[in-house]
């Protein structure tokens, strides 16, 4: 009995004291409490006893033989002598026979031992004394030992102990049935029929079912639906945490491995399965030429006589596992490749009852369909059908935590979807074709116009783009629009990047690529490649582009500013436009499928502002579109699904900027309590003060701060005056600030 355990029994007596309002807490109190337990249950059984009789016998006498021990006011119960006596002389009979822990048939022998006791007395009117309990005890250790010494028994314990048996597992219906992969089984079968190097590991993905083989073979096995080469065969899965625990002198781990081995070797019928078989490498090493877990087996996996299965990835394989060549030739390789969607939607379909069955709900046809195709779609960091269980167990569970009267008995496709949204943290709306545009997709065009003024042609684009993005009909492995923005400095671009994140409720992802203007400075987008500083390091990650992606897949992505970045990392954007997936320097892949790629550009702004040489002057106006064919590849300006130039602003458009700003800071004075107005000849004043073809809408912020922000900053924090409205109008050619 551990000391927890024992606690529990001491506390359950006290309480039993407590409630009958004794003082002491007595011998037939720890009586009531044993009596409870399932081994001394079966002792005073074995002993002809009846233990519903004592346990009735000794509540009732402590219920109407104990009053001279009630009290009256309030106090904990203490433990009398004779108790204190019964604990001591367990333990001590508990370390005399070499056990380090107590027994509750420990603590009955010894209560036994107190003569003068009512808990005696009831024992042995059922034939339960000291005497007959000492001999049923002599008995159990004798027959122990004999079994101990038997090596059949002997051979089954180790096992137990290092091993789990998954034909029994089997048997007891706690592994899911093997569905399809036949060829992978017909490969493992003939692999186990030669006379020398009868083992297979199995590489594949994580998440396509290596271990699932292993188990299903143990599955088919128990129900004979196995060639004649493995019929009658016992799969054991290698247990190696079990295997090191307490492994504390130097050979102890190597002698309960060689035990295994040995155990195995003797049979004909067993079949060894080391899952995350990579691990071996170096398992049980205890430092420079020690031996570990790969060592041990290579010997008996040459000799034939152990059939043995592993399991990895190709990642660990190549890694770990291969670089020991000596005991990777022993294995012949099977590769377990993702199976097709159908493939994977036989499998979910034929193992789903064991769900179903947990879960108590069922799930639609077209649900497990949908989960399929829409995984597929959606979740690229997982593989099938991993991915596809993962979705619809988590439906399942969603709906076991809804209220009552909210949740559904059936998984049907609608909650698939809500659930593939949240798993790959995009909109509901994404996924769900729907025929009711939100609010927030009811003229965007005219929403983004009230931001953005001047540039109906970008606008119509970005609009035109996330509505058949919406719709479902854009290409499932390209993102939802790949745009570039070329024109002058404060017409709008970044704006317009920045709005179109706000009203589709997408996060914008902005990288200025001054920041990247060295070759070198791709590492900071995908991650430094291996043999460079910074692999590998988790501060840095997998670099800044894949980790904004991975954390945020639906966004806006602004790469502002993009000429003035090195080529080479304009070269890691041609995988995003082209196939709506980035590749970190460590191999990982991350979808950008539900992202806007806008790049935007000042090229060709300056010489498009230069006069033409000669009769007739004007404007260079195809200045722009040279820049940008200069300057980007032709596979580059292939992958763009546009590029839009943004007009300059004309007086009009400034009229609407400005009103824009003052608008802005009107809203921002009101969440101080502050009304702030102003008259058309502010409006017309910093219009004519602000314009600038060449700089756009940029002067204008400055003229707003220059003369209205600077005076009333100061008003607001160094005037004690109470401050509730404000007027700006124009006097004598200059802003005049009235405060009410």
């Amino acid at each position: 009995m551990s000391n927890e355990r024992l606690e529990l029994m001491v506390t359950k007596a006290f309480k039993i004291a407590e409630d009958f309002s004794h003082q002491y807490v007595t011998l037939e109190h720890v009586l009531c409490v044993i009596l409870e337990d399932q081994d001394v249950i079966d002792v005073i059984v074995e002993l002809g006893g009846d233990p519903l009789e004592i346990s009735d016998h000794t509540y009732a006498y402590c219920h109407t033989e104990l009053e001279e021990i009630k009290i009256v006011a309030e106090q904990r119960p203490i433990k009398t002598m004779g108790l204190e006596r019964v604990f001591n002389r367990a333990f001590t009979q508990a370390l005399f026979n070499g056990r380090q822990q107590l027994t509750t048939v420990d603590v009955l022998l010894s209560i036994l031992s107190e003569k003068n006791s009512f808990a005696t007395y009831i024992c042995a009117s059922q034939f339960v004394t000291r005497e007959t309990l000492l001999e049923l005890i002599a008995d159990k250790n004798e027959e122990d030992e004999r079994l101990n010494n038997d090596p059949r028994n002997k051979k089954e314990s180790v096992l137990r102990k290092y091993c789990v048996n998954l034909n029994k597992e089997a048997e007891q219906n706690k592994l899911d049935p093997l569905i399809g992969r036949k060829e992978e089984v017909d490969l493992l079968t003939q692999t186990m029929a030669r006379r020398k190097k009868n083992n297979a590991v199995l590489v594949g993905d994580a998440g396509v079912g290596k271990t699932a083989i292993a188990e299903g073979l143990a599955y088919r096995i128990v129900n004979a639906d196995v060639p004649e080469t493995i019929q009658g065969h016992t799969v054991y899965s290698l247990d190696i945490g079990a295997l090191l625990a307490g492994t504390k002198y130097r050979g102890d781990f190597e002698e309960r491995m060689k035990e295994i081995l040995d155990i195995l070797e003797q049979r004909d019928d067993a079949i060894l399965f080391i899952d995350e078989i990579h691990m071996i490498m170096g398992a049980g090493s205890a430092g420079q030429g020690a031996m570990d877990v790969a060592n041990l087996l290579k010997p008996a996996l040459q000799k034939g006589k152990l059939h043995c299965i592993g399991s990895t990835t190709y990642e660990e394989y190549r890694e770990k596992f291969e670089k020991d060549r000596a005991l990777a030739r022993r294995f012949y390789k099977i590769d377990v490749p993702e199976p097709t969607p159908g493939e994977a939607r036989e499998i979910v379909s034929q193992s789903i009852a064991t769900y179903e069955t947990y879960h108590s709900m069922q799930i639609s046809p077209e649900a497990i369909q949908a989960a399929v195709d829409l995984s597929v779609q959606y979740l690229h960091d997982k593989k099938l059908p991993d991915k596809v269980f993962d979705v619809i167990d988590s439906a399942f569970a969603r709906q076991r935590v809804t209220e009552t009267g909210l949740r559904k008995n059936i998984i049907d496709e609608d909650l698939i979807k809500y659930e593939i949204s949240k798993l790959a943290r995009i909109p509901l709306d994404t996924v769900v074709n729907v025929k009711k545009r939100e609010t927030q997709m009811i003229n965007i065009e005219e929403k983004l116009r009230d931001r953005v003024f001047g540039q109906d042609e970008a606008i119509d684009l970005l609009a035109d783009a996330v509505y058949i993005s919406k719709a479902g009909l854009k290409g499932r492995d390209k993102p939802i629009g790949s745009y570039l923005f070329t024109g002058p400095t404060g017409v709008g671009k970044t704006e317009t990047a920045k709005a179109i994140s706000e009203l589709l409720n997408m996060h914008l992802v902005r990288f200025d690529m001054s920041e990247y203007q060295e070759r070198h400075t791709v590492a900071k987008l995908i991650g430094a490649p291996p043999g460079y500083v910074g692999h590998g390091d988790g501060k840095m990650g997998s670099g800044q582009l894949i980790n904004e992606l991975e954390k945020t897949p639906n966004c806006v992505l602004l790469l502002d500013e993009v000429e003035k970045a090195h080529p080479d990392v304009l070269n890691v954007m041609l995988q995003v436009m082209d196939n709506g997936m980035v590749t970190s320097s460590d191999g990982k892949a991350v979808s950008a499928r539900n992202a806007i790629i806008i790049l935007t550009s000042n090229l060709g702004a300056a010489d498009s502002e230069k006069n033409i040489i000669g009769f007739g002057g004007g404007k260079h106006n195809t200045a722009q579109d040279k820049a940008v064919k200069n300057f980007f590849s032709p596979e580059f300006r292939n992958r763009l699904d546009a590029t839009v130039q943004f007009k300059k602003l004309d007086r009009g458009h400034i009229n609407k900027v400005t009103e824009k700003f003052l608008n802005e800071l009107k809203y921002m004075v009101k969440d101080r309590g502050v009304k702030l107005e102003w008259t058309q000849a502010v409006t017309d004043w910093l219009s004519d003060r602000g314009f600038s073809e060449t700089m756009g809408a940029r002067p204008m912020a400055r003229e707003i701060n220059e003369n209205i922000k600077k005076p009333l900053a100061r008003k607001m924090l160094f005037d004690d005056s109470e401050l509730n409205n404000i007027l700006v109008d124009i006097n004598d050619d200059a802003v005049q600030i009235e405060y009410r």
